[in-house]
């Protein structure tokens, strides 16, 4: 029985470019600085009130991009500014965390946003978060995006390694 293709029948330039097309992808960076609005209270203390220390975590396709630094005692914080590696066409989930000293971080609220609107430069865009009841904690700002140099990423480096090395 023959085969559909025969590696060693081919050129080894052809095998690269075939399989760079076939296992990479464009990854978009973006430094990106957000703020929050409204908060929701996860914290009662007696020196600073009803406050929460929040930080954002973000993922795509269940792999973490990042986290945000805490900003302390604060329901309208503005984070520093993050860089995140994404793709432009999945969505990113942003989850907004109350940090919690010695226990489980409270999960503030969540929003799913389009890669493409972390991906377009210069928009101010409001996401509102929601708790696992859908009720609405709060408002997540995205205060400047910056672009940043576009890296390309092989899925499978071992597949590069064969070409390279068998080829």
């Amino acid at each position: 029985e023959e085969t559909k293709y025969r590696v060693r029948d081919l050129n080894p330039n052809v095998v690269r470019q075939r399989l760079s097309e076939s296992f990479v992808q464009r990854l978009l960076v973006r430094d990106i600085v957000f703020s929050g609005h409204n908060l929701a209270a996860q914290d009662n203390s007696l020196i600073h009130g009803r406050t929460s220390d929040a930080y954002l975590v973000f993922s795509q396709e269940g792999i973490k991009l990042g986290k945000t630094e805490v900003v302390s005692h604060n329901l309208n914080p503005v984070w520093p500014r993050i860089c995140l590696k994404l793709k432009k066409k999945r969505d990113v989930l942003i989850e907004c965390f109350d940090y919690d000293f010695g226990r489980k971080d409270d999960l503030i609220g969540e929003v799913t946003v389009s890669g493409k609107d972390l991906a377009s430069l210069g928009n101010a865009i409001e996401f509102q978060l929601q708790n696992k009841e859908l009720q609405n904690m709060g408002t997540i700002r995205i205060e400047e995006i910056i672009e940043g140099e576009s890296l390309i990423v092989s899925r499978f480096a071992g597949v590069k390694h064969f070409v390279d090395v068998y080829l």
